[in-house]
Protein backbone atom coordinates (compact mmCIF):
# COMPACT_ATOMS: atom_id res chain seq x y z
CA UNK A 1 0.00 0.00 0.00
CA UNK A 2 1.25 3.42 -1.06
CA UNK A 3 2.25 5.74 2.39
CA UNK A 4 -0.02 7.70 1.21
CA UNK A 5 -3.74 8.31 -0.32
CA UNK A 6 -3.87 8.34 -3.77
CA UNK A 7 -6.41 8.41 -6.86
CA UNK A 8 -7.37 4.72 -5.30
CA UNK A 9 -9.23 7.56 -2.68
CA UNK A 10 -10.71 9.42 -5.17
CA UNK A 11 -12.14 6.32 -7.11
CA UNK A 12 -13.47 5.10 -3.86
CA UNK A 13 -14.72 7.81 -2.89
CA UNK A 14 -17.97 7.31 -4.77
CA UNK A 15 -19.05 4.11 -2.85
CA UNK A 16 -17.85 4.34 0.44
CA UNK A 17 -17.22 7.73 2.33
CA UNK A 18 -17.33 6.57 5.60
CA UNK A 19 -13.78 4.37 4.77
CA UNK A 20 -12.17 7.04 3.41
CA UNK A 21 -13.13 9.25 5.58
CA UNK A 22 -11.15 6.78 8.43
CA UNK A 23 -8.07 6.45 5.61
CA UNK A 24 -7.98 9.93 5.43
CA UNK A 25 -7.21 10.76 9.21
CA UNK A 26 -5.09 7.77 9.86
CA UNK A 27 -3.56 7.31 6.86
CA UNK A 28 0.04 5.67 7.37
CA UNK A 29 3.32 6.96 8.19
CA UNK A 30 6.75 5.75 6.13
CA UNK A 31 8.09 3.42 8.31
CA UNK A 32 11.57 4.79 10.13
CA UNK A 33 13.57 1.82 8.27
CA UNK A 34 12.81 3.80 4.84
CA UNK A 35 13.24 7.19 5.82
CA UNK A 36 16.29 6.18 8.00
CA UNK A 37 17.65 4.66 4.43
CA UNK A 38 20.65 6.35 2.54
CA UNK A 39 20.25 6.54 -1.14
CA UNK A 40 23.03 7.14 -3.20
CA UNK A 41 22.07 10.16 -5.52
CA UNK A 42 22.05 13.91 -3.21
CA UNK A 43 19.12 14.58 -5.50
CA UNK A 44 16.84 12.18 -3.60
CA UNK A 45 18.03 12.28 -0.01
CA UNK A 46 17.56 16.65 -0.59
CA UNK A 47 13.80 15.97 -1.59
CA UNK A 48 13.53 13.20 1.18
CA UNK A 49 14.16 15.68 3.63
CA UNK A 50 12.69 18.48 2.33
CA UNK A 51 9.73 16.30 2.26
CA UNK A 52 10.10 15.43 6.44
CA UNK A 53 10.48 19.10 7.17
CA UNK A 54 7.45 19.49 4.86
CA UNK A 55 5.33 17.00 6.62
CA UNK A 56 6.11 18.52 10.07
CA UNK A 57 5.79 21.82 9.15
CA UNK A 58 3.01 22.15 6.26
CA UNK A 59 1.53 25.42 6.84
CA UNK A 60 5.00 27.08 7.92
CA UNK A 61 6.25 25.42 4.09
CA UNK A 62 3.03 26.98 1.92
CA UNK A 63 3.69 30.31 3.91
CA UNK A 64 7.19 30.47 2.68
CA UNK A 65 5.81 29.26 -0.31
CA UNK A 66 3.36 31.39 -1.21
CA UNK A 67 5.43 34.58 0.01
CA UNK A 68 8.08 33.95 -2.17
CA UNK A 69 6.25 33.46 -5.17
CA UNK A 70 3.86 36.58 -4.12
CA UNK A 71 6.60 38.76 -4.16
CA UNK A 72 8.06 37.50 -7.35
CA UNK A 73 4.48 37.59 -9.15
CA UNK A 74 2.28 40.61 -7.91
CA UNK A 75 5.30 42.69 -6.33
CA UNK A 76 4.31 46.16 -6.19
CA UNK A 77 1.08 45.68 -7.35
CA UNK A 78 -0.19 48.67 -5.30
CA UNK A 79 1.61 51.10 -7.10
CA UNK A 80 0.73 50.44 -10.52
CA UNK A 81 -1.56 52.10 -11.67
CA UNK A 82 -5.60 51.04 -12.50
CA UNK A 83 -6.26 49.26 -16.08
CA UNK A 84 -9.03 50.38 -18.90
CA UNK A 85 -11.40 47.36 -16.98
CA UNK A 86 -10.14 47.61 -13.50
CA UNK A 87 -11.55 51.76 -14.13
CA UNK A 88 -14.93 50.39 -14.48
CA UNK A 89 -14.93 48.60 -10.92
CA UNK A 90 -12.82 51.83 -9.84
CA UNK A 91 -15.65 54.39 -10.39
CA UNK A 92 -18.81 52.16 -10.63
CA UNK A 93 -17.56 50.86 -6.75
CA UNK A 94 -18.17 54.83 -5.93
CA UNK A 95 -21.66 55.41 -6.72
CA UNK A 96 -23.56 57.59 -4.28
CA UNK A 97 -26.05 55.01 -3.67
CA UNK A 98 -26.12 51.06 -3.68
CA UNK A 99 -29.47 51.51 -5.93
CA UNK A 100 -27.02 53.40 -8.70
CA UNK A 101 -24.10 50.96 -8.46
CA UNK A 102 -26.91 47.87 -9.39
CA UNK A 103 -27.77 50.07 -12.20
CA UNK A 104 -24.51 50.20 -13.08
CA UNK A 105 -23.18 46.81 -12.81
CA UNK A 106 -26.48 46.32 -15.42
CA UNK A 107 -25.93 48.57 -17.97
CA UNK A 108 -22.57 49.89 -18.16
CA UNK A 109 -19.79 46.92 -17.04
CA UNK A 110 -22.36 43.78 -17.19
CA UNK A 111 -20.77 41.71 -14.21
CA UNK A 112 -22.66 40.51 -11.01
CA UNK A 113 -22.67 42.55 -8.54
CA UNK A 114 -20.48 41.03 -5.59
CA UNK A 115 -17.09 42.08 -6.27
CA UNK A 116 -18.11 45.71 -6.37
CA UNK A 117 -19.63 45.59 -3.25
CA UNK A 118 -16.25 44.11 -1.77
CA UNK A 119 -14.42 47.22 -3.22
CA UNK A 120 -16.97 49.66 -1.85
CA UNK A 121 -16.52 47.72 1.14
CA UNK A 122 -12.63 47.94 0.95
CA UNK A 123 -12.93 52.07 0.28
CA UNK A 124 -14.98 52.52 3.36
CA UNK A 125 -12.15 50.26 5.63
CA UNK A 126 -8.98 51.80 3.70
CA UNK A 127 -10.36 54.72 1.64
CA UNK A 128 -9.94 55.51 -1.92
CA UNK A 129 -7.03 54.38 -3.19
CA UNK A 130 -5.66 51.99 -6.33
CA UNK A 131 -4.09 49.28 -3.70
CA UNK A 132 -7.53 49.08 -1.78
CA UNK A 133 -9.60 48.51 -4.91
CA UNK A 134 -7.04 45.57 -5.56
CA UNK A 135 -6.55 44.18 -2.15
CA UNK A 136 -10.13 42.32 -1.81
CA UNK A 137 -9.26 40.43 -5.18
CA UNK A 138 -5.28 39.68 -4.04
CA UNK A 139 -6.73 38.14 -1.03
CA UNK A 140 -9.34 36.10 -2.55
CA UNK A 141 -6.06 34.67 -4.36
CA UNK A 142 -4.42 33.92 -1.46
CA UNK A 143 -7.61 32.14 -0.01
CA UNK A 144 -7.85 29.84 -3.77
CA UNK A 145 -3.84 28.58 -2.81
CA UNK A 146 -4.68 28.03 0.72
CA UNK A 147 -7.87 25.75 -0.37
CA UNK A 148 -6.06 24.10 -3.04
CA UNK A 149 -3.22 23.39 -0.53
CA UNK A 150 -5.66 21.81 2.25
CA UNK A 151 -7.25 19.95 -0.09
CA UNK A 152 -4.34 18.25 -2.23
CA UNK A 153 -2.47 18.05 1.84
CA UNK A 154 -5.58 16.16 2.73
CA UNK A 155 -5.98 13.88 -0.56
CA UNK A 156 -1.69 13.64 -1.27
CA UNK A 157 0.46 14.83 1.20
CA UNK A 158 1.34 18.20 2.41
CA UNK A 159 4.64 18.16 -0.66
CA UNK A 160 2.06 17.67 -3.66
CA UNK A 161 0.35 20.68 -1.87
CA UNK A 162 3.13 22.58 -2.32
CA UNK A 163 3.72 21.67 -5.69
CA UNK A 164 -0.34 22.27 -6.56
CA UNK A 165 0.95 25.47 -5.20
CA UNK A 166 3.82 26.64 -7.30
CA UNK A 167 1.95 25.47 -10.20
CA UNK A 168 -0.97 27.72 -9.39
CA UNK A 169 1.64 31.19 -9.11
CA UNK A 170 3.81 29.63 -12.27
CA UNK A 171 0.72 29.56 -15.05
CA UNK A 172 0.52 33.50 -16.31
CA UNK A 173 -3.17 34.01 -15.10
CA UNK A 174 -1.04 34.75 -11.73
CA UNK A 175 -0.56 38.32 -13.37
CA UNK A 176 -4.66 38.46 -12.55
CA UNK A 177 -4.43 37.69 -9.39
CA UNK A 178 -4.40 41.37 -7.59
CA UNK A 179 -6.77 42.47 -10.60
CA UNK A 180 -9.65 44.84 -9.44
CA UNK A 181 -11.99 42.35 -11.51
CA UNK A 182 -13.95 39.03 -10.71
CA UNK A 183 -11.53 36.75 -11.51
CA UNK A 184 -10.03 35.77 -8.57
CA UNK A 185 -12.86 35.80 -6.49
CA UNK A 186 -14.38 32.77 -8.91
CA UNK A 187 -10.92 30.95 -8.39
CA UNK A 188 -11.89 31.66 -4.74
CA UNK A 189 -15.27 30.41 -4.77
CA UNK A 190 -14.48 27.42 -6.84
CA UNK A 191 -11.96 26.09 -4.72
CA UNK A 192 -13.87 26.54 -1.55
CA UNK A 193 -16.75 24.66 -3.53
CA UNK A 194 -13.82 22.09 -4.27
CA UNK A 195 -12.76 21.89 -0.50
CA UNK A 196 -16.22 21.91 0.97
CA UNK A 197 -17.57 19.16 -1.45
CA UNK A 198 -14.93 16.70 -0.78
CA UNK A 199 -14.94 17.01 3.31
CA UNK A 200 -19.17 16.69 2.62
CA UNK A 201 -18.52 13.36 1.18
CA UNK A 202 -15.98 12.59 3.43
CA UNK A 203 -17.77 13.11 5.99
CA UNK A 204 -20.92 11.50 4.89
CA UNK A 205 -21.77 9.11 7.64
CA UNK A 206 -19.53 10.02 10.59
CA UNK A 207 -20.07 13.42 11.68
CA UNK A 208 -23.22 15.17 11.31
CA UNK A 209 -21.77 18.30 12.62
CA UNK A 210 -19.01 18.66 9.84
CA UNK A 211 -20.95 17.36 7.15
CA UNK A 212 -23.47 20.54 7.60
CA UNK A 213 -20.41 22.85 8.05
CA UNK A 214 -19.55 21.56 4.91
CA UNK A 215 -22.72 21.64 3.12
CA UNK A 216 -23.09 25.28 4.53
CA UNK A 217 -19.57 26.51 3.11
CA UNK A 218 -20.78 24.54 0.18
CA UNK A 219 -23.83 26.80 -0.54
CA UNK A 220 -22.09 29.70 0.15
CA UNK A 221 -19.01 29.72 -1.83
CA UNK A 222 -21.46 28.50 -4.48
CA UNK A 223 -23.66 31.64 -4.40
CA UNK A 224 -20.60 33.68 -3.88
CA UNK A 225 -19.28 32.32 -7.83
CA UNK A 226 -22.64 32.93 -9.27
CA UNK A 227 -22.77 36.24 -8.18
CA UNK A 228 -19.35 37.30 -8.87
CA UNK A 229 -19.06 36.43 -13.07
CA UNK A 230 -21.66 35.15 -15.07
CA UNK A 231 -18.98 32.34 -16.72
CA UNK A 232 -18.84 30.43 -13.03
CA UNK A 233 -21.85 28.46 -14.18
CA UNK A 234 -19.42 26.61 -16.02
CA UNK A 235 -17.23 25.80 -11.93
CA UNK A 236 -21.06 24.82 -11.46
CA UNK A 237 -21.49 22.49 -14.13
CA UNK A 238 -18.20 20.84 -13.58
CA UNK A 239 -19.81 19.77 -10.10
CA UNK A 240 -23.27 19.30 -11.31
CA UNK A 241 -21.31 16.49 -13.69
CA UNK A 242 -19.57 14.76 -10.72
CA UNK A 243 -22.49 14.72 -8.67
CA UNK A 244 -24.44 13.39 -11.31
CA UNK A 245 -21.99 10.54 -12.03
CA UNK A 246 -21.55 9.94 -8.46
CA UNK A 247 -25.28 9.56 -8.24
CA UNK A 248 -25.56 6.67 -11.33
CA UNK A 249 -22.58 4.62 -9.70
CA UNK A 250 -23.78 4.87 -6.44
CA UNK A 251 -27.41 4.21 -7.39
CA UNK A 252 -28.37 6.10 -4.15
CA UNK A 253 -29.55 10.47 -4.57
CA UNK A 254 -27.24 12.66 -1.79
CA UNK A 255 -29.91 14.40 -1.17
CA UNK A 256 -28.81 17.24 1.41
CA UNK A 257 -25.92 17.94 -1.12
CA UNK A 258 -28.31 18.28 -4.02
CA UNK A 259 -30.03 20.36 -1.96
CA UNK A 260 -27.07 22.48 -1.01
CA UNK A 261 -26.42 22.50 -4.73
CA UNK A 262 -29.10 23.58 -6.09
CA UNK A 263 -30.57 26.52 -3.93
CA UNK A 264 -28.13 28.93 -4.56
CA UNK A 265 -28.77 28.64 -8.58
CA UNK A 266 -31.41 31.10 -8.18
CA UNK A 267 -28.55 34.01 -8.40
CA UNK A 268 -28.71 33.05 -12.01
CA UNK A 269 -31.86 35.07 -12.62
CA UNK A 270 -29.50 37.93 -12.16
CA UNK A 271 -27.93 37.37 -15.29
CA UNK A 272 -31.28 38.02 -17.32
CA UNK A 273 -30.78 41.99 -17.00
CA UNK A 274 -26.98 41.68 -18.23
CA UNK A 275 -28.00 39.56 -21.08
CA UNK A 276 -30.89 41.86 -22.14
CA UNK A 277 -28.21 44.98 -21.83
CA UNK A 278 -25.76 43.41 -23.38
CA UNK A 279 -27.84 42.56 -26.80
CA UNK A 280 -28.67 46.52 -26.96
CA UNK A 281 -24.97 47.55 -26.33
CA UNK A 282 -23.15 47.82 -30.12
CA UNK A 283 -19.06 46.53 -30.31
CA UNK A 284 -17.04 47.91 -32.32
CA UNK A 285 -15.07 45.28 -34.86
CA UNK A 286 -11.80 45.51 -32.76
CA UNK A 287 -13.98 43.86 -29.74
CA UNK A 288 -15.94 41.65 -30.89
CA UNK A 289 -15.74 37.85 -29.96
CA UNK A 290 -15.23 35.73 -32.58
CA UNK A 291 -14.13 31.97 -32.16
CA UNK A 292 -11.12 32.53 -33.69
CA UNK A 293 -10.44 35.63 -31.37
CA UNK A 294 -11.23 33.40 -28.43
CA UNK A 295 -8.96 30.36 -29.38
CA UNK A 296 -5.94 32.88 -29.68
CA UNK A 297 -7.14 34.52 -26.48
CA UNK A 298 -7.12 31.07 -24.66
CA UNK A 299 -4.48 29.61 -26.20
CA UNK A 300 -1.56 32.36 -25.89
CA UNK A 301 -2.13 31.55 -21.71
CA UNK A 302 -2.97 27.76 -22.47
CA UNK A 303 0.45 27.58 -24.77
CA UNK A 304 3.15 27.69 -21.48
CA UNK A 305 1.78 24.18 -20.66
CA UNK A 306 3.62 21.96 -23.20
CA UNK A 307 6.88 23.05 -21.88
CA UNK A 308 6.86 21.60 -18.45
CA UNK A 309 5.65 18.52 -19.13
CA UNK A 310 8.01 18.14 -22.28
CA UNK A 311 10.55 18.43 -19.93
CA UNK A 312 9.18 16.46 -17.12
CA UNK A 313 8.65 13.68 -19.63
CA UNK A 314 11.89 14.30 -20.87
CA UNK A 315 13.49 13.74 -17.58
CA UNK A 316 11.23 10.37 -16.99
CA UNK A 317 12.78 8.70 -20.30
CA UNK A 318 16.27 9.79 -19.72
CA UNK A 319 16.10 7.87 -15.93
CA UNK A 320 14.32 5.08 -16.97
CA UNK A 321 16.27 4.02 -19.98
CA UNK A 322 19.61 6.40 -19.99
CA UNK A 323 22.57 5.29 -18.67
CA UNK A 324 22.26 4.30 -14.73
CA UNK A 325 25.02 5.21 -11.71
CA UNK A 326 22.66 2.84 -9.47
CA UNK A 327 25.11 0.32 -7.75
CA UNK A 328 25.28 -3.36 -8.98
CA UNK A 329 21.62 -5.08 -8.92
CA UNK A 330 19.52 -2.09 -7.52
CA UNK A 331 17.26 -1.00 -9.93
CA UNK A 332 17.00 3.29 -10.34
CA UNK A 333 13.04 2.85 -9.20
CA UNK A 334 14.03 0.85 -6.20
CA UNK A 335 16.72 3.82 -5.09
CA UNK A 336 13.39 6.29 -5.13
CA UNK A 337 11.51 3.90 -2.21
CA UNK A 338 9.02 2.61 -5.51
CA UNK A 339 7.54 6.20 -5.56
CA UNK A 340 3.79 5.99 -6.78
CA UNK A 341 3.84 8.08 -9.72
CA UNK A 342 -0.01 7.70 -10.30
CA UNK A 343 0.22 10.51 -7.54
CA UNK A 344 2.30 12.67 -9.59
CA UNK A 345 0.21 12.65 -12.33
CA UNK A 346 -2.80 13.10 -9.73
CA UNK A 347 -1.05 16.46 -8.84
CA UNK A 348 -0.16 17.14 -12.54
Amino acid sequence: MSAWPSLELMKRIFDEPKAMGALVQNRPLRSEATRADRSPYFSVRLVRAAGRSIDRYPWMAFLLVTAGCGWIQIGGFAARFLDHDEIYSFYIAQAPTLKQLLFLTRTADLHPPLSYLLIRLSFALFGVTNWACRLPFLLAFLCATAAIFSFSRRVLSPLYGLIAVVFLWSVPYARYAPEARPYSLVLCFTSLMLVSWYRSIVSADSSWAGRAGALSTLAVAEFALLLSHVLGVFSVAAFAGVEVMRLVKRRKADWPLWAAFLAPCVCVLTYLPLIHSGAAILFTERYRATPLRLFHFYWGFLSWLPTPLAFVLFLAVVYLWGPSSAPPGQEPLTVLSDPDLREFAACL
